[in-house]
């Protein structure tokens, strides 16, 4: 790969560090769409009317419905809902902040120095890059969380075995194999050039 153009400003991070956000973002993307898979299997709605309904509410409200959701769940899995949700509430306000911030550096005597996102909506709140190994952690127990509620409605993942997610535009089922082992695949309409969604 060619040397990739440098920004306006300096990101104030190291290329590990850079590499730790791009996990935790695309973690944090997956929990996301599959929040609202769970959302639509407990109240029993097809995605793509429960999109219509909640598809441009934030996270935290998305969230908000699966605590809602539990109240009529059998206690063991009400239980694990609501753990998953709390620690979700946890976690977002970091991951907001991540992602929404503006990256620089904080330093309260000009001699010393800490990088880490800072936001105009939240000027209180801080996150520093030391910490992102941390919320990286959590992001992770979540997505493992997210898939153990999951399992009921057919997301069976073999243990210590991460699960690739494949969308395709292919009518036929996918071949018996080893790609599969593993994959979760969803079915999804081929691309449209030069129209809006």
């Amino acid at each position: 790969m060619s040397p990739l153009p440098e920004p306006a400003f300096a990101l104030p991070l190291q290329p590990a560090e850079l590499e730790l956000i791009g996990r935790i973002a695309l973690t944090f993307a997956q929990i996301d769409d599959f929040v609202a898979k769970l959302t639509g299997h407990l109240y029993g709605i097809p995605l793509d009317r429960l999109d219509a309904l909640v598809g441009e509410k934030m996270l935290s409200a998305r969230l908000d419905y699966l605590k809602e959701a539990s109240k009529w769940a059998i206690p063991a899995y009400a239980e694990q809902l609501n753990r998953f949700v709390a620690d979700m509430k946890a976690i977002v306000p970091q991951r907001n902040l991540m992602l929404h911030g503006t990256w620089g550096r904080f330093t309260d005597d000009y001699a010393n120095f800490k990088a880490g996102p800072w936001s105009r909506l939240k000027p209180s709140r801080r996150l520093y890059v030391e910490e992102l190994p941390a919320l990286h952690e959590r992001a992770c127990a979540a997505s493992h969380a997210l898939q153990l509620l999951l399992t009921p409605f057919g997301a069976i993942i073999p243990d210590g075995m991460a699960a690739t997610i494949t969308y395709t535009t292919s009518d036929k089922p996918p071949d018996k194999g080893f790609w599969t082992r593993g994959s979760i695949v969803f079915y999804i309409p081929p691309p449209v050039y030069g129209k809006k969604d």
